[in-house]
């Protein structure tokens, strides 16, 4: 009996030459054909067989953007109306709690459109309206916007009291540390005025000491006397004041500030500020 020659259980993985995997000659199938080339396994790497080539991929396009933008929630700064504490409150809430003495704190806006007595706490703000009367009440909020009469009442801004055409006051009755004047209110003040931020779209006419920023804008008439540590005055606004404005505007400021704190000047009390409303749109003028 002949022995038949034992298969290598390897292939060589050298050639001289030919075509195939590593230069060899394509082995035939069992019906002794040759398979087509293109069903030709491709060239092996060390780990078996490389997968078949990849086309390189589009070139990004220029215009479009990789940046994504994400809108983070508004952050506000509390203080708590009844001790005091101070902290910083991330998102959109209608009311929250202070950490240090557990009050329930409200921080929505309100607006007052008519007659009313009834008190009201806030660390959002409280808009008075043209046809407002707020009549022996205690109002508290972060800003307060007045287009209408405070009468026999305790009103207390944490930031700024915003004086709109209309606005029927007694200074002793208000207390904020920013004053912002809209486009249209004129304000005369008797006595002097002592606040941190100042910001001028109407009239004033006062002797104005301010701890912060005075702002007047392109509407602004200002006259008088400033003393302050910064001013911006923009393009178009009217100033006829004498200035004091620097170190030594900032120093008459700070003590005008404390006095104030300690103590109104006697005028300042009783002196009752009516600021003329802008004149009523006549419905009856056609449009020419």
């Amino acid at each position: 009996m002949v022995e038949q020659p034992r298969q290598p259980r390897f292939r060589s993985s050298y050639s001289p030459g030919g075509e195939g995997p590593q230069g060899s000659t394509p082995r035939k199938t069992e019906s002794g054909a040759v398979p087509p080339r293109d069903t030709l396994p491709g060239p092996s790497g060390p780990h078996g067989p490389r997968p078949p080539a990849q086309k390189p991929p589009a070139p990004a396009d220029p215009g479009a953007s990789t940046i994504s933008r994400t809108t983070l929630p508004p952050r506000q700064h509390i203080r708590c109306f009844e001790c005091g504490y101070e902290f910083n409150l991330a998102g959109r809430m209608h009311s929250t709690y202070c950490p240090k003495c557990r009050t329930t704190l409200d921080l929505a806006g309100y607006t007052i459109d008519s007659a009313s007595s009834e008190p009201l706490k806030t660390l959002g703000s409280i808009r008075i309206t043209r046809r407002g009367i707020v009549t022996a009440a205690h109002l508290l909020a972060t800003d307060v916007e007045l287009a209408g009469r405070i009468k026999d009442s305790l009103v207390q801004a944490f930031n700024a009291l915003v004086i709109h055409p209309g606005a029927d006051f007694v200074r002793k009755e208000i207390n904020s540390n920013d004053l912002r004047i809209e486009p249209g209110a004129q304000v005369r003040l008797k006595d002097e005025a002592a606040y941190r931020h100042v910001d001028i779209a109407g009239s004033l006419h006062t002797e104005l000491y301010a701890t912060g920023l005075v702002t007047l804008r392109s509407t602004a008439t200002f006259t008088g006397k400033i003393h302050a540590g910064r001013l911006v005055v923009e393009d178009g606004a009217t100033v006829l004041a004498d200035m004091d404005i620097g170190p030594d505007g900032l120093a008459a400021a700070d003590k005008k500030l404390a006095a104030f704190k300690e103590g109104a000047p006697p005028g300042f009390a009783s002196e009752r500020i009516i600021v003329p409303p802008l004149p009523e749109p006549d419905e009856t003028a056609g449009p020419g």
